[in-house]
């Protein structure tokens, strides 16, 4: 009985931080919106979106993989060869896009801003190193969250 109060407890704080996340990310929207006007907020989306299928391929699901490891056992040298590996990923891909973007002729400071951060995204592995057992606590729960959402 414990740990289903427990559980139901987290899974509502869960929710509780995905709808204040919304709710501002909604509100900023709004504003920058209105600032910008609809071309430059189309472009700022487009920069955004295009970066964030970017990290998806740079991602490569070396962070699930390098938590999981990380819990078993510390090893500095599965850190050193996963961030390598993130940069050298990173610095391709980064190379890929910024001549697709030029090939189709849409660069745009912001998009280059946008995707200038694809390198700084593999340090993000020191967060893991020092903490794997947070990691994987936060992907159990956004899977049980976006499951709960497909089921509303």
């Amino acid at each position: 009985m414990r740990d289903i109060r427990g559980a139901a407890r987290g899974v509502f704080f869960q929710l509780f931080d995905n709808f204040v996340k919304t709710g501002a990310v909604l509100i900023i929207s709004i504003y920058v919106a209105r600032t910008l006007g609809p071309g430059d907020f189309g472009r700022l989306n487009y920069a955004s979106v295009f970066a964030s299928v970017v990290y998806v391929v740079v991602s490569m699901g070396i962070d699930a993989f390098l938590a999981i490891e990380l819990a078993k056992e510390t090893n500095h040298f599965l850190l050193k060869k996963c961030i390598q590996i993130k940069l050298v990923v990173s610095s391709v891909v980064l190379v890929f896009a910024f001549v697709y973007l030029y090939i189709n002729n849409v660069i745009d400071w912001v998009i280059v801003i946008y995707l200038s951060c694809v390198i700084f995204w593999c340090f993000n592995l020191f967060e893991i190193f020092f903490n794997p057992s947070s990691f994987l606590e936060e992907s159990n729960f956004s899977i049980v969250d976006s499951s709960i959402s497909l089921k509303l």
